[in-house]
C-alpha cells in the first residue's frame, strides 16, 4: 500500500513542476504582450520603433512638408511643384502612408489623389558644392554651362545605364532656361532617387503612374492604389466575374509589350508580387511600385556581379541569368522575362494556394489555358528563344479573348 507521505511528496513534487512551466510559460507571453504595447500604442510607441516598423505620424510629416516649403521660401530649390505645395494651398495633406528610407503621403492635388514622396535624407546630403565667389565673378552663360556640367557629372552613374542620349535627357529634364543654384540643388537630390529618374523617363508610358512635378528632394505621383486589384486574384471569395479577370490579364498582357519597347530597352520587373500592381476603375493595370524594375543594360551591369557555382545564384529577386561554370561568373544571359513571371507568379496558382488570376477558368478553356500558363511559366537551364515566348503570348490572348 502506497504511503501518505509518498502521496504527499509526489503531489508537492508535480505542484513544483507546475508552477516552473507556469512561469515558463507565462514569463515570455508577459514579456510579448509588453513590447507589442510599447510598438503599438499611439500614445506609448517611441519613435524608433515607428521608424524601425514604416511607421509614420502626420504630425512628423507635416513638419518636414514644412520644412521643404521653408527651403523654397529661402529660394534654396525650385521645382513646378514649389508653388503649388507652399504657396497656392493646390496640394492638400490628407495623412502619412509610410516611412522606411522614403517619406510617402497621401495627399490631394486639383481634386485627385496623388502621392507625395522623397527620400528620408535632406535634400543637401545630394549636394555637391560649387565655389559661390567663383560663380559670381561668372557671366551667366558661363555660370549656367558650369552647373549643368556639375549636374551632368553628378548624374553620369544615374544616366549611363540608363543608356539615355544626353541630349534627350537635358531637354526632358533641365529644360531650356538658365539654371540657378536652386535648380541645381534640386536637380542633384532628385537624381539620387531611383524610382524618380524611371518616372521621369517613362512619362507618357502606360502602365505606369503619371509623375505630376517636383519640389526640391519631393516628387508627387499618380495614386494607385494595390486594394482594389489583391480581391480579383481570389476568385472563390471576390465577386469578380471571370469576364472581369480576363480584362486585367489582358492589361498585364499589353504592360508586357509597353515594357518590352520602351526608348531605353526593355524594362525588367524583378520584383514581380501582388502588392507592386494597382488598377483602375477600367480595369487597366499600373506597376505601382517600381523601385526595383530596371531596363536591361541596368540590369546586366547588376546581375554580373556576384560569383556562381550554379544559375540560381545570379538572380536578383525574379530575375534570372545564367552561370558561367567554368569561369565561375554570372553572364549578362538573362533567362528570365516579364511573360514568364507573370505566367508563374500573377496568372497562376503556387503550390496549395488558391490565389491566382486565371484559376477556375470556363471548364470549355481549362485544359488548354492550364497548358498554356504551364509553358509560359517555366523556366530552362539555357536562354529560351523570344519567339517561343512570342507565339504563347498571342495563343494566351486569343485564348482569353474568346472566352468572354
Amino acid at each position: 500500500m502506497i504511503s501518505l507521505r509518498f502521496i504527499v511528496r509526489r503531489c508537492g513534487r508535480c505542484c513544483t513542476l507546475c508552477n516552473v512551466v507556469k512561469i515558463l510559460l507565462i514569463g515570455p507571453c508577459l514579456l510579448f504582450l509588453l513590447f507589442l504595447l510599447l510598438v503599438f500604442h499611439p500614445k506609448i510607441a517611441p519613435e524608433r520603433f515607428n521608424k524601425a516598423l514604416g511607421r509614420c505620424s502626420d504630425d512628423e510629416d507635416r513638419r518636414f512638408i514644412n520644412d521643404v516649403c521653408l527651403n523654397f521660401s529661402k529660394g534654396v530649390i525650385s521645382g513646378p511643384l514649389c508653388r503649388p505645395l507652399c504657396l497656392n494651398g493646390d496640394i492638400v495633406y490628407k495623412h502619412c502612408l509610410g516611412h522606411g528610407g522614403k517619406i510617402v503621403i497621401e495627399a490631394q492635388y486639383e481634386n485627385r489623389p496623388v502621392i507625395v514622396k522623397a527620400s528620408e535624407r535632406s535634400v543637401f546630403h545630394y549636394y555637391v558644392p560649387i565655389e559661390d565667389d567663383l560663380l559670381r565673378r561668372l557671366s551667366e552663360r558661363e555660370r549656367d554651362k558650369m552647373i549643368r556640367d556639375a549636374v551632368f557629372r553628378q548624374a553620369n552613374d544615374v544616366i549611363k545605364p540608363f543608356s539615355v542620349d544626353d541630349k534627350m535627357m537635358a531637354k526632358r529634364f533641365l529644360g531650356e532656361k538658365n539654371l540657378t543654384l536652386a535648380d541645381s540643388l534640386t536637380l542633384f537630390s532628385l537624381l539620387g532617387q531611383d524610382e524618380f529618374m524611371r518616372l521621369l523617363l517613362l512619362t507618357g508610358t502606360q502602365h505606369v503612374p503619371a509623375l505630376y512635378g517636383w519640389c526640391g528632394h519631393v516628387y508627387a505621383m499618380e495614386y494607385i492604389t494595390s486594394d482594389d486589384f489583391l480581391p480579383i486574384l481570389h476568385p472563390i471569395s471576390s465577386r469578380h466575374t471571370w469576364e472581369e479577370r480576363v480584362r486585367v490579364a489582358l492589361s498585364f498582357l499589353d504592360m508586357v509589350k509597353s515594357f518590352k519597347n520602351t526608348p531605353y530597352g526593355e524594362l525588367f520587373m524583378c520584383d514581380v508580387q501582388e502588392s507592386n500592381f494597382g488598377i483602375t476603375p477600367g480595369f487597366i493595370v499600373y506597376a505601382i511600385d517600381i523601385d526595383l524594375t530596371f531596363f536591361t543594360e541596368q540590369l546586366k551591369f547588376i546581375i554580373t556581379q556576384p560569383k556562381c557555382k550554379r544559375d540560381d545564384e545570379c538572380n536578383f529577386f525574379d530575375c534570372v541569368a545564367i552561370c558561367d561554370k567554368e569561369k565561375g561568373k554570372c553572364t549578362t544571359n538573362i533567362k528570365t522575362n516579364n511573360f514568364q513571371v507573370l505566367c508563374s507568379d500573377i496568372f497562376q496558382s503556387k503550390l496549395l494556394s488558391l490565389r491566382g488570376l486565371l484559376v477556375h477558368p470556363p471548364k470549355l478553356i481549362a485544359g488548354r489555358l492550364r497548358t498554356l500558363l504551364s509553358d509560359c511559366g517555366k523556366t530552362n537551364d539555357s536562354v529560351i528563344p523570344a519567339a517561343y515566348y512570342e507565339n504563347l503570348y498571342h495563343k494566351l490572348r486569343n485564348l482569353l479573348l474568346h472566352s468572354i
